[in-house]
């Protein structure tokens, strides 16, 4: 089951970069990111992803909320440099 869990999270949150690059799907790549992080599986990627949206949606506040909120769910030391990871590369 922890298997297919992870699977569902990470076809969402890819789904959800699809919906907002392609398709400039604000709600409904938003809508998969609440339901990915719902999930319980690697939360802060899910609002490195989060960010990197409303950031390019020119959302500031939102943005910084995302990014406070990612150091939170960070599960491990390799989840927290993941993450900052994921930060530093390009969408």
């Amino acid at each position: 089951m922890l298997y297919l869990k992870k699977d569902r999270y990470i076809a969402l949150r890819k789904l959800s970069v699809q919906d907002w690059k392609f398709y400039n799907d604000y709600y409904l790549a938003k809508k998969r990111l609440a339901e990915a992080i719902h999930i319980g599986d690697y939360i802060s990627e899910s609002y490195v992803v989060i960010n990197r949206i409303e950031n390019e949606r020119e959302n500031y506040t939102k943005a910084l909320v995302a990014a406070e909120k990612t150091p939170e769910h960070v599960t491990s030391s390799a989840d927290s440099i993941y993450a900052t990871y994921l930060y530093s590369k390009p969408f």
